[in-house]
């Protein structure tokens, strides 16, 4: 059961989480100083954070 929900996690949710780090990122350097760019750096530091526990 264990091995299984660690499995689950590397395989769906890492990958995740990662992905949408790095497209977080992508919008951001895309995007002009406004309130859609604030809020693709909320999304960023949100998708950092997990990865960071």
């Amino acid at each position: 059961m264990k091995n299984a929900k660690l499995k689950e996690v590397i395989e769906h949710h890492l990958r995740y989480e990662i992905g949408m780090l790095f497209e977080t990122y992508r919008l951001i350097a895309a995007e002009p100083f406004g309130p859609t760019r604030t809020a693709f750096v909320e999304a960023f530091c949100i998708h950092a954070r997990v990865l960071h526990y």
